[in-house]
């Protein structure tokens, strides 16, 4: 830096030079870094008071370098944004989507606002405003959760504090209930019946959900390997959403369930049109091979899974072909509401949690556990349901 000047003990880290400018020293120390900052610089001033200001401001300058960039607000959409990229990799990726589903439409109401600026009575008014527009109060539950979720981790719980639920009525919780979800026993005869003509290359599929209860990611991500078409067993290990490969939706979700003789039968005749050719084939690897794979399958970049728009729209070409509509039922999950609909009524609950694996047969299988001979059982009985049984 040239010669140095003479040091002044009124200004620590202050030394005036022979051109009449400054040179300023000091040291930092910096709590995320092991060594000391070394600040070196040569000012003009008039006096040596202004040099000493010059220093400070140097000092908090150099500091700010070191410090991450952070906004002191920042909106609802921004912090939304934040958190995706942070915790998105963490999720699952059908978590995601229902999450980033849920944070879009609070952030259409909401978004603008600062973060830290928005009160529970605004969060109730527009669950109330949504609830007015006609959604149920599943889906407005469900939104406030995901908000919850995202307050509790931005420590930002203010905004939810003391936001209730959203109330149902009688009548609407029964509307919710599996028997206004799925099919009566007529139109299943008649879906299966149809099924085989209208749906094409999904009716395996399709034939497999009806007859077991499996959700779609589970079966779409199904491979012959889960499949003992011998022992008239199926085994539920992962599922895909979106083509992307994960566990399934639950710890209780892996599971072994029954195959009935009739769906045996057309998975074997389904495998044998596969290795003839005239179905997809999609071998992963010499162990792995799905056994639901899209049609598009082997067009360059193209997931092996069956995406569930297409296969919901085969569903409907069924129905229609069974001259009756889904009236606001589900295109795909209408099938595990039926298939749920008819285990209720032939096996106790213990066997209906395990068949269907939901998360709650956690809590009954700590004291008793379904034999593989109950579900085999309790599967008879469904299908000889689907074929005499009677809605009423």
């Amino acid at each position: 830096m040239g010669k140095r000047g003479k040091r002044l003990k009124r200004y620590p880290g202050v030394q005036a030079l022979p051109d009449g400018r400054w040179l300023l020293r000091a040291k930092m120390r910096d709590p995320k870094a092991p060594r000391a900052i070394e600040l070196e610089r040569i000012v003009e001033a008039p006096t040596a008071k202004e040099a000493a200001k010059l220093l400070i401001k140097a000092r908090e300058e150099r500091l700010a370098e070191r410090q991450p960039r952070r906004d002191v607000r920042a909106s609802l959409t921004v912090s939304v944004e934040r958190w995706l990229a942070l915790r998105g990799d963490s999720l699952r990726h059908s978590t995601k989507a229902t999450y980033l589903q849920s944070l879009v439409q609070w952030c259409e109401r909401l978004g603008e606002r600062y973060l830290d600026s928005i009160e529970p009575h605004e969060v109730a008014e527009v669950l109330s405003s949504w609830r007015s527009a006609g959604l149920s109060p599943a889906t407005c539950n469900g939104r406030l959760r995901v908000l919850r979720t995202l307050a509790k981790e931005l420590k930002a719980g203010h905004i939810v504090e003391g936001v209730r639920a959203v109330p149902s009525g009688v009548l609407e919780d029964e509307e919710a209930e599996d028997e206004g979800r799925g099919l009566s026993l007529s139109e299943l005869r008649a879906y299966l019946e149809h099924g085989p003509a209208a749906a094409g290359h999904s009716w395996p599929l399709l034939h497999t959900l009806a007859l077991t209860g499996l959700r779609f990611s589970e079966a779409s991500a199904l491979e012959w390997r889960d499949i003992d078409l011998d022992g008239r067993l199926l085994r539920v290990r992962r599922g895909q959403v979106d083509g992307v490969l994960g566990h399934p939706k639950a710890r209780a979700s892996r599971r072994t369930t029954a195959l009935p003789d009739e769906l045996v039968a057309a998975l074997r005749a389904h495998r044998a049109r596969q290795v003839s050719g005239e179905a997809v084939r999609w071998v992963i690897d010499e162990r792995r091979e799905v056994v639901f794979p899209g049609e598009r399958a082997h067009r360059r970049g193209a997931s092996p899974y069956r995406s569930d728009s297409a296969t919901g729209r085969s569903s409907v070409a069924v129905c229609d072909a069974a001259g009756f509509e889904l009236a606001g039922r589900p295109r795909l999950h209408t099938l595990r509401h039926t298939f749920n609909n008819a285990l209720r009524r032939v096996a106790p609950e213990l066997i209906r949690q395990a068949m269907l694996g939901h998360a709650d047969a956690e809590i009954g299988q700590t004291y008793s556990h379904a034999t593989l001979l109950e579900i085999r059982d309790a599967s008879s009985k469904v299908i000889s349901l689907f074929r005499t049984g009677s809605d009423s």
